[in-house]
């Protein structure tokens, strides 16, 4: 996964520095296209979608939701 801070390397090679796509991508061992992709867009900030995971309560919400509004 790619970080802000990883992602204002990126573009601070690539527009300040001149680095190439490829060279960039060989430093960091990622892929050119992960690259070309962070280069393009205009997110300041990777966004990946929220994990859910299955809690043990699950089955129980509404019991426990009447308890309470009791």
């Amino acid at each position: 996964m790619i970080d802000v801070a990883l992602l204002g390397i990126i573009r601070r090679w690539y527009i300040k520095d001149r680095i190439s796509i490829r060279e960039i991508a060989r430093r960091l061992d990622i892929s050119r296209n992960t690259v070309r992709r962070y280069i393009r867009s205009d997110v300041s900030e990777p966004a990946y979608p929220a994990r859910r995971s299955p809690s043990s309560l699950d089955d129980f919400t509404a019991r426990l939701s009447a308890w309470l509004s009791a």
